[in-house]
Order: C-alpha cells, then structure tokens, then sequence
C-alpha cells in the first residue's frame, strides 16, 4: 500500500491509485492515520466527526463509514488483502501500515539521516529528499477534525523546522541565488518565523545585499509589536546586531 498525507490524502495499491469514498469516509480515515497501528475507538471517531450534538444514530454512520473505505480498498488489484489493513479491534478500528509505506515515515526517515549526516553535503542531499516530498499542508482535501488538526500542526511544525536547519547549513556554506529565492518565499509564507527571517538576513548580508537585510528585520520586528504585541526573539536580535556591528562574515554566492 502507499499512503501520502503530506499534502492531499491518496492512497494507492500495488500501484493502482484509489478513491476513497465521501468526504466523511476519508476523514475517518485520515483520523485512523494519525495513529497507525493504533486502536481508534468508535467513541472517539464520534468525537471527531460530530464534537458538538453527534445524531443519534452517530455510531451506527462510524461503521458505515467504515465500511465505504474498505470498499474502496477493495478496488484494488488483491483487493481484499488491501481491506483487512482496516482492522476491528475493540473498542474501535486500526489501520495497518507496514514500514515505508507511508510518506511521513520515510520523511522522519530521511530527517533522522540528515541530522546523522557527517557531511555538510550528505546532510543537505536527505533534507532535500524530504523536502520534496511535502506537497501541501497535511491532509490537505480532508475536513480537518481536532486530531487531524493537532497532528498536521506537529507535521508542520518539525518541517519548518527541519527547512530551518537545511538554511543554516547551507547559510554556513554560502548561499546561492537559489536559495535565497526560496528563503524569501518561506517567509512570505511564514512571516513571523523568526529564525527563517534570520537565515534570510544573513543570506542577504553574505551577498553584499546589507540594506535589504535590515529592511527584512525592520519589517518583521514591526510585525510582532503590531500582531504579537511581543519584542523579536534571540534569532533575529543576534541577526541584527551582528550585521550592524559587521560581526557576521561575508561569504561570496556559491558559484561566483
């Protein structure tokens, strides 16, 4: 089987891609992927689906939603193989999903190689194939219910941060264009990280680029006054004051 969450939720078998039933059928399935290999009990999914004023007939559409995704496993080539990964379990339903076969394990995967790396080199290569596989917002495409939400927001959080400590490497090496691009569009998309605005600013400042370095944290110091009432952090102070006092070395762009 191959499940990706990190973006929207697909589901395929032996390569056949499959369509998993009503959006209500893949939430309960998303909820299930949130903890594979875990008992979710029926209650819970209840919860999930209905937190405020669940119908009276709550646990009975539970099921039934149950068993629109294994019927849609079971479209798959050996189909019923692909169905029994739904498994009843008192007091609820699991999911089995062996090792790889979803893109989050193998995105903590190559993160744990990255991190392990012994060379700047090895390390950026990992962190880039982790990278590439995040297409969007964790499941994206399924109503979001408490656990979902809860569990793409741990998923982003260690994605950042982990695009975080590809930047510092690469910031330490000596950026290139590249880089830099994508270095502003994360923090167009994510401006109060403070940490990115600082790998920002000192890719800038390595490039020669000072006064559009201080302008990124003018910016953003202006932003967390404004929207956070809160003063910038370590990151971005340090930034500040080491480019001012001219204590961060250049580096020349990679390539030039």
């Amino acid at each position: 089987m191959e499940i990706r969450i990190l973006g929207t939720l697909e589901v395929g078998f032996r390569g056949k891609p499959l369509s998993i039933g009503t959006p209500r059928a893949r939430t309960v399935l998303g909820v299930l992927l949130t903890r594979p290999g875990q008992v979710v009990s029926v209650d819970r999914l209840v919860d999930e689906l209905w937190p405020v004023n669940p119908p009276s007939g709550a646990r009975a559409q539970v099921h039934d939603y149950i068993s629109k995704i294994r019927k849609s496993l079971r479209e798959a080539p050996d189909g019923g193989e692909a169905a029994a990964r739904v498994v009843t379990r008192k007091p609820g339903y699991l999911i089995e999903v062996e090792s790889g076969e979803l893109d989050w394990q193998r995105f903590e995967g190559l993160l744990r190689l990255a991190r392990k790396a012994d060379h700047p080199d090895l390390a950026i290569r990992s962190y880039k194939d982790a990278h590439a596989m995040w297409r969007d917002e964790p499941f994206a495409g399924v109503p979001w219910t408490a656990a979902i939400a809860d569990t793409a927001t741990i998923m982003i959080e260690q994605y950042l941060a982990s695009v975080e400590e590809r930047f510092a490497i690469l910031v330490e090496q000596g950026t290139d264009g590249d880089s830099i691009s994508e270095l502003t569009r994360l923090v167009i998309d994510y401006p109060l990280r403070e940490r990115l605005v600082a790998l920002l600013m000192r890719a800038l400042y390595a490039t020669g680029r000072t006064a559009e370095a201080l302008e990124v944290g003018r910016r953003t110091r202006k932003r967390l006054v404004e929207e956070l009432g809160v003063d910038p952090g370590r990151h971005l102070q340090e930034t500040e004051l080491g480019i001012l006092r001219g204590e961060i070395g250049h580096r020349p762009l990679a390539g030039r």
